[in-house]
């Protein structure tokens, strides 16, 4: 009833609303939400190697968007909170 994708050669009449004459599109369609399994998994691991791998697991159970954020910026962040507030306090913190 509800297609996912528009069919090949299908366009639908609302396809170049509110889009300039000059537009060209390269025909290639991508889902709203993609992921990449191997960005993910790092993602995964930089968390486990800060927090443990339970409590990694426990975070990204909670709150799967994790998974979404930049890995490189897991480790500076818990350094700024940890100086705030101490290592411990700031994981525990976090891990909240």
């Amino acid at each position: 009833k509800y297609p996912v994708k528009n069919g090949a050669g299908q366009k639908f009449f609302f396809d170049s609303w509110g889009m300039p004459e000059s537009y060209q599109s390269t025909g290639e369609s991508q889902a709203l939400f993609t992921f990449d399994d191997a960005k993910l998994r790092a993602t995964f691991n930089a968390i486990a190697q800060l927090y443990g791998e339970e409590n990694a697991l426990k975070m990204v159970k909670i709150q799967p968007g994790i998974l979404a954020f930049k890995k490189e910026n897991f480790k500076q962040s818990l350094e700024n909170f940890g100086e705030i507030f101490g290592v411990d306090e700031a994981k525990a913190m976090i891990l909240r």
